[in-house]
Protein backbone atom coordinates (compact mmCIF):
# COMPACT_ATOMS: atom_id res chain seq x y z
CA UNK A 1 0.00 0.00 0.00
CA UNK A 2 0.95 3.68 -0.98
CA UNK A 3 0.99 4.61 3.18
CA UNK A 4 3.03 1.95 3.96
CA UNK A 5 5.74 3.32 2.11
CA UNK A 6 9.06 3.15 3.40
CA UNK A 7 10.46 6.18 2.26
CA UNK A 8 10.06 8.44 5.10
CA UNK A 9 7.91 11.66 5.15
CA UNK A 10 9.09 15.23 5.84
CA UNK A 11 6.38 16.30 7.60
CA UNK A 12 2.84 14.95 8.92
CA UNK A 13 0.24 15.16 6.32
CA UNK A 14 -3.60 14.98 6.74
CA UNK A 15 -4.43 14.50 3.25
CA UNK A 16 -2.27 11.89 1.99
CA UNK A 17 -3.02 8.19 1.83
CA UNK A 18 -2.56 7.40 5.16
CA UNK A 19 -3.91 10.91 6.00
CA UNK A 20 -6.99 9.20 4.74
CA UNK A 21 -6.52 5.88 6.11
CA UNK A 22 -6.76 6.92 9.41
CA UNK A 23 -9.20 9.30 9.03
CA UNK A 24 -11.91 6.50 8.15
CA UNK A 25 -10.09 4.36 10.70
CA UNK A 26 -11.27 6.92 13.69
CA UNK A 27 -15.02 7.54 12.07
CA UNK A 28 -15.58 3.46 12.63
CA UNK A 29 -13.92 3.62 15.94
CA UNK A 30 -15.63 6.90 17.45
CA UNK A 31 -18.89 6.00 16.65
CA UNK A 32 -18.73 2.58 17.81
CA UNK A 33 -18.29 4.23 21.28
CA UNK A 34 -21.59 4.92 20.96
CA UNK A 35 -22.80 1.53 20.17
CA UNK A 36 -21.22 0.00 23.19
CA UNK A 37 -21.90 2.93 25.25
CA UNK A 38 -25.93 1.91 24.64
CA UNK A 39 -25.13 -1.78 25.11
CA UNK A 40 -24.34 -0.83 28.46
CA UNK A 41 -27.34 1.33 29.68
CA UNK A 42 -28.48 -0.29 32.84
CA UNK A 43 -31.97 -0.09 34.20
CA UNK A 44 -33.37 1.30 31.44
CA UNK A 45 -32.23 1.28 27.52
CA UNK A 46 -33.63 3.63 24.16
CA UNK A 47 -35.44 1.25 21.88
CA UNK A 48 -33.28 0.22 18.73
CA UNK A 49 -34.90 2.48 16.74
CA UNK A 50 -35.02 5.49 18.71
CA UNK A 51 -30.87 4.80 19.42
CA UNK A 52 -30.43 4.82 15.44
CA UNK A 53 -32.15 7.94 15.34
CA UNK A 54 -29.92 9.19 18.34
CA UNK A 55 -26.97 7.82 16.75
CA UNK A 56 -27.49 9.34 13.14
CA UNK A 57 -27.74 12.70 14.73
CA UNK A 58 -24.36 11.91 15.98
CA UNK A 59 -23.57 10.80 12.97
CA UNK A 60 -23.87 13.75 11.35
CA UNK A 61 -22.62 15.67 14.42
CA UNK A 62 -19.36 14.10 13.60
CA UNK A 63 -19.12 14.73 9.79
CA UNK A 64 -19.88 18.62 10.43
CA UNK A 65 -17.14 18.60 13.27
CA UNK A 66 -14.78 16.58 11.18
CA UNK A 67 -14.99 19.00 8.28
CA UNK A 68 -14.56 22.31 10.75
CA UNK A 69 -12.13 20.28 12.48
CA UNK A 70 -9.89 20.39 8.92
CA UNK A 71 -10.54 23.67 8.33
CA UNK A 72 -9.58 24.93 11.07
CA UNK A 73 -6.53 22.89 11.21
CA UNK A 74 -5.30 23.81 8.08
CA UNK A 75 -6.25 27.52 8.25
CA UNK A 76 -4.09 27.90 11.65
CA UNK A 77 -1.34 25.25 10.73
CA UNK A 78 -0.52 26.51 6.99
CA UNK A 79 -1.50 29.87 6.81
CA UNK A 80 -1.83 31.84 9.95
CA UNK A 81 1.08 30.22 11.39
CA UNK A 82 3.46 27.53 9.38
CA UNK A 83 3.54 25.10 12.41
CA UNK A 84 1.64 22.48 11.03
CA UNK A 85 -2.14 21.46 10.20
CA UNK A 86 -1.72 18.14 11.98
CA UNK A 87 -0.48 20.11 15.22
CA UNK A 88 -3.55 21.92 15.11
CA UNK A 89 -5.96 19.43 14.47
CA UNK A 90 -4.08 18.14 17.48
CA UNK A 91 -4.98 21.14 19.40
CA UNK A 92 -8.60 21.42 17.83
CA UNK A 93 -8.92 18.05 19.12
CA UNK A 94 -7.58 18.46 22.71
CA UNK A 95 -9.78 22.01 23.12
CA UNK A 96 -12.96 20.78 21.56
CA UNK A 97 -13.30 18.26 24.17
CA UNK A 98 -12.71 21.09 26.88
CA UNK A 99 -13.57 24.44 26.20
CA UNK A 100 -15.70 23.02 23.01
CA UNK A 101 -17.72 21.15 25.05
CA UNK A 102 -18.48 23.65 27.72
CA UNK A 103 -19.74 25.99 24.77
CA UNK A 104 -21.80 23.16 23.71
CA UNK A 105 -23.66 22.84 27.18
CA UNK A 106 -23.84 26.39 27.70
CA UNK A 107 -26.09 26.98 24.57
CA UNK A 108 -28.11 24.18 24.81
CA UNK A 109 -28.68 25.16 28.36
CA UNK A 110 -29.52 28.23 26.94
CA UNK A 111 -32.16 26.66 24.21
CA UNK A 112 -33.26 24.40 26.91
CA UNK A 113 -34.42 27.79 28.95
CA UNK A 114 -36.27 29.36 26.88
CA UNK A 115 -37.82 26.00 25.52
CA UNK A 116 -36.56 26.39 21.86
CA UNK A 117 -38.17 23.35 19.39
CA UNK A 118 -35.32 20.83 19.02
CA UNK A 119 -33.34 21.51 22.16
CA UNK A 120 -35.71 21.63 25.02
CA UNK A 121 -37.40 17.97 23.93
CA UNK A 122 -34.37 16.69 21.89
CA UNK A 123 -33.96 13.03 21.76
CA UNK A 124 -38.38 12.83 22.35
CA UNK A 125 -40.11 11.91 18.80
CA UNK A 126 -43.53 11.13 20.43
CA UNK A 127 -44.51 8.61 22.82
CA UNK A 128 -45.28 5.67 19.99
CA UNK A 129 -41.55 4.77 19.84
CA UNK A 130 -42.70 2.59 17.21
CA UNK A 131 -43.78 4.99 15.24
CA UNK A 132 -41.43 7.99 15.88
CA UNK A 133 -42.48 11.38 14.65
CA UNK A 134 -39.78 11.98 11.73
CA UNK A 135 -41.01 15.64 11.73
CA UNK A 136 -39.29 16.52 15.09
CA UNK A 137 -36.27 14.20 14.74
CA UNK A 138 -35.37 16.73 11.92
CA UNK A 139 -35.95 19.96 13.32
CA UNK A 140 -33.98 18.36 16.43
CA UNK A 141 -31.45 17.22 13.88
CA UNK A 142 -31.12 20.80 12.10
CA UNK A 143 -30.86 22.76 15.79
CA UNK A 144 -28.24 20.42 17.05
CA UNK A 145 -25.88 20.82 13.43
CA UNK A 146 -26.66 24.72 14.46
CA UNK A 147 -25.71 24.65 17.73
CA UNK A 148 -22.43 22.49 17.08
CA UNK A 149 -21.62 24.58 14.12
CA UNK A 150 -21.82 27.66 16.45
CA UNK A 151 -19.63 26.01 18.91
CA UNK A 152 -16.50 25.01 16.67
CA UNK A 153 -16.55 28.80 15.12
CA UNK A 154 -16.52 29.90 18.58
CA UNK A 155 -13.54 27.47 19.65
CA UNK A 156 -12.14 28.68 16.01
CA UNK A 157 -12.50 32.73 16.68
CA UNK A 158 -10.92 31.86 19.82
CA UNK A 159 -8.33 29.85 18.91
CA UNK A 160 -7.21 32.34 16.00
CA UNK A 161 -7.23 34.87 18.58
CA UNK A 162 -4.58 33.25 21.12
CA UNK A 163 -2.88 31.11 18.05
CA UNK A 164 0.57 32.34 19.54
CA UNK A 165 0.42 30.99 22.32
CA UNK A 166 -1.70 27.87 21.04
CA UNK A 167 1.57 27.33 18.71
CA UNK A 168 4.06 27.82 20.88
CA UNK A 169 2.11 24.78 23.32
CA UNK A 170 1.46 22.61 20.33
CA UNK A 171 5.39 22.53 18.94
CA UNK A 172 6.13 22.21 22.32
CA UNK A 173 3.88 19.14 22.77
CA UNK A 174 4.11 17.52 19.73
CA UNK A 175 7.85 18.29 19.55
CA UNK A 176 9.36 15.43 20.24
CA UNK A 177 7.43 12.82 17.44
CA UNK A 178 6.96 16.00 15.03
CA UNK A 179 9.83 14.15 13.33
CA UNK A 180 8.08 10.64 13.01
CA UNK A 181 5.47 11.72 10.34
CA UNK A 182 3.55 8.49 10.19
CA UNK A 183 3.42 8.35 14.11
CA UNK A 184 2.66 11.73 14.73
CA UNK A 185 -0.20 10.90 11.84
CA UNK A 186 -1.31 8.19 13.97
CA UNK A 187 -1.46 10.26 17.27
CA UNK A 188 -3.41 13.39 16.15
CA UNK A 189 -5.91 11.59 14.41
CA UNK A 190 -6.31 8.09 16.02
CA UNK A 191 -5.01 7.86 19.61
CA UNK A 192 -5.87 11.72 20.50
CA UNK A 193 -9.47 11.77 19.00
CA UNK A 194 -10.58 8.12 20.04
CA UNK A 195 -9.70 9.56 23.54
CA UNK A 196 -11.74 12.86 23.16
CA UNK A 197 -14.80 10.98 21.38
CA UNK A 198 -15.03 8.76 24.27
CA UNK A 199 -15.66 12.04 26.52
CA UNK A 200 -17.75 14.16 24.02
CA UNK A 201 -19.49 11.35 22.43
CA UNK A 202 -20.38 9.88 25.62
CA UNK A 203 -22.08 13.31 26.88
CA UNK A 204 -23.49 14.52 23.89
CA UNK A 205 -25.41 11.08 23.92
CA UNK A 206 -26.16 11.88 27.85
CA UNK A 207 -27.78 15.38 26.59
CA UNK A 208 -29.61 13.68 23.47
CA UNK A 209 -31.24 10.97 25.79
CA UNK A 210 -31.71 13.09 28.46
CA UNK A 211 -35.47 13.24 27.93
CA UNK A 212 -35.82 9.77 25.90
CA UNK A 213 -36.94 7.96 29.11
CA UNK A 214 -33.69 7.63 30.67
CA UNK A 215 -33.51 11.76 32.36
CA UNK A 216 -35.36 12.35 35.16
CA UNK A 217 -37.81 15.00 33.25
CA UNK A 218 -38.57 12.42 30.74
CA UNK A 219 -42.25 12.66 29.46
CA UNK A 220 -42.13 8.92 29.11
CA UNK A 221 -40.63 6.42 30.54
CA UNK A 222 -38.94 3.34 29.32
CA UNK A 223 -39.99 -0.34 31.39
CA UNK A 224 -36.69 -1.31 33.25
CA UNK A 225 -34.83 -4.01 31.65
CA UNK A 226 -35.44 -7.90 32.59
CA UNK A 227 -32.00 -9.81 32.52
CA UNK A 228 -33.63 -11.42 29.19
CA UNK A 229 -34.04 -8.00 27.66
CA UNK A 230 -30.30 -7.83 26.69
CA UNK A 231 -31.14 -10.02 24.20
CA UNK A 232 -34.73 -8.45 22.99
CA UNK A 233 -34.77 -4.87 23.17
CA UNK A 234 -37.26 -3.98 20.80
CA UNK A 235 -39.79 -5.72 23.63
CA UNK A 236 -39.80 -3.15 25.71
CA UNK A 237 -42.62 -0.98 25.86
CA UNK A 238 -43.47 2.46 27.27
CA UNK A 239 -45.04 3.62 30.89
CA UNK A 240 -46.33 6.82 30.03
CA UNK A 241 -46.53 9.77 32.68
CA UNK A 242 -48.43 12.24 33.08
CA UNK A 243 -51.72 10.54 32.09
Amino acid sequence: MVFLSKQPKKKCELFDDLGWFLQTLLAVAALMILVVKWRLEKGVRRPPFIFALDFSKQVIYSLVIHGLNLIIAVTLGEYARKDGACVWYGLVQILGVSVGLAITIVLLSIGTALKVEGIHDSGFYGKDTKNPRMSLYCIQLWVWVAIVSVQRLTLWGMMHIFRNPLGTFGNWMFGPIKKDADGMAAIVLIVIPILTSIIEYWIQDDILMGVTGVGAKSPVKYKPLKKEDDDDDIEKSLNMRGH
